[in-house]
């Protein structure tokens, strides 16, 4: 949960970036939304696997795994994007949605 309030404040920061680098609410967004939600839902998800299926917890290096591929791909889309970089915005989907993948 703390990443997800990281990536709030990145958003709420964000908004008093000149509105060409936020693309204009693209930025706070994209933050708030694949940033701060899906790193809330990836560590969240896990409690309520356990608790409603009790079955047995996943490694925690996958936990781990996972969580990384999330945040690091919804930074990297957020860079690529602003920075006009489309292989890595491409790279950061690829990696959010392997994340989301290993989440499943």
């Amino acid at each position: 949960m703390t990443l997800a309030r990281g990536w709030l404040t990145l958003a709420a920061v964000s908004l008093f970036l000149p509105e060409r680098l936020r693309i204009g609410l693209w930025l706070p967004l994209h933050l708030a939304l694949a940033g701060a939600i899906s790193t809330a839902i990836s560590g969240a998800m896990q409690n309520f696997v356990l608790a409603l299926t009790a079955s047995p917890a996943p490694p925690a290096w996958l936990v781990r795994l996972q969580l990384g591929l999330v945040t690091v791909g919804a930074g990297a889309i957020a860079v690529g994007r602003v920075a006009g970089s489309e292989p890595a915005t491409a790279l950061g989907g690829a990696l959010f949605v392997l994340g989301v993948a290993l989440l499943g």
